[in-house]
C-alpha cells in the first residue's frame, strides 16, 4: 500500500508478538528496526463514548470528527467483523493522538491483512520470515518540529489478523482493546516515538496509557501474558 505524497518510508518500526523489555508486561513487542531504504509498498463489545461516530463503515476510508483520515486496504475479510466494534475506538484515538501531538490534520494508510502477508512484508523489510502484529512505515525520516497547517501524510501501517487476535486471547484481553492499543502504538511510531531504550519506552508507554484510559481501556502493560518471553525470538 503506497501513498502518492510519500517521499520516504524509512525507519521501519515493527512490533512482533508481545513482551515489554522495560515494563515486563504485555501488549507490544520491543522490536523496532530501521533497515536502509525501507520504502514501503504495502499493497463483550467495548463501551463507546458519545463522541465516537460508529456510523462510519469499516469497509471505506475513515474520516474522523476532527477530519483526520485513514485510507483502508482490507485484504482479509475477517477484519470487517472486528472493525465493526474496533473502528470507533481507532477513530477516537486518532483524533486524541493528533491533538496530543499538535497535528492539525493527518492521513495514514492501513493494510488490514493476515499473518501470511505480514510474514512476507516482515521478511522484505526486516529480513525476519515470520508474522508480526503490526508494522509501521513513517513517511518522514525526521518528523517535523514545525508542523504544516495543511494535511500531512504520516505513513503506512500493516496489521496481521491472526497474531493480533491470538495475542488478545493469550492476554485475556478484549480483542478490540488490543487492536486499539496496537493502532495507537503504530501511530506513535509514525511520528518518531520508539522503545529502543528504557527512557524512550517509558515516554511512549505513558502516552499510550493516558490516551487508552480516556477511552476506558485498561492499562495493557499490567496484563500478564501467557506467551513466554523465550518463545519470542525478537528479544
Amino acid at each position: 500500500m503506497t501513498h502518492p505524497d510519500t517521499t520516504s518510508q524509512q525507519s521501519l518500526s515493527a512490533d512482533v508478538s508481545i513482551t515489554s523489555s522495560t515494563s515486563g508486561a504485555s501488549g507490544l513487542s520491543e522490536d523496532s528496526d530501521s533497515p536502509p531504504d525501507a520504502h514501503a509498498d504495502l499493497d463483550a463489545e467495548p463501551e463507546i463514548s458519545p463522541e465516537i461516530s460508529p456510523e462510519i463503515s469499516p469497509d471505506t476510508d475513515w474520516i474522523s470528527p476532527a477530519q483526520n483520515q485513514v485510507e483502508n486496504d482490507i485484504a482479509d475479510a475477517r477484519w470487517k467483523v472486528l472493525l465493526q466494534s474496533g473502528q470507533p475506538l481507532c477513530i477516537a484515538l486518532l483524533d486524541k493522538f493528533a491533538k496530543m501531538t499538535k497535528i492539525s490534520n493527518c492521513t495514514i494508510s492501513v493494510l488490514w491483512t493476515d499473518d501470511s502477508e505480514m510474514a512476507g512484508i516482515n521478511n522484505q523489510f526486516r529480513q525476519q520470515d515470520k508474522p508480526t502484529n503490526i508494522l509501521s512505515f513513517p513517511a518522514h525520516d525526521n518528523f517535523p518540529d514545525i508542523l504544516p497547517e495543511e494535511p500531512i501524510f504520516l505513513g503506512d501501517m500493516a496489521l496481521g489478523f491472526e497474531t493480533l487476535t491470538n495475542e488478545a486471547a493469550d492476554n485475556g484481553q478484549l480483542v478490540e482493546h488490543h487492536l486499539a492499543h496496537l493502532f495507537l502504538h503504530g501511530l506513535l511510531h509514525l511520528v518518531g516515538y520508539d522503545h529502543q531504550d528504557a527512557a524512550e519506552a517509558e515516554e511512549m508507554e505513558a502516552f499510550e496509557i493516558q490516551l487508552l484510559a480516556e477511552m476506558n481501556i485498561p492499562n495493557p502493560y499490567l496484563l500478564k501474558p501467557t506467551i513466554k518471553k523465550e518463545d519470542n525470538d525478537h528479544v
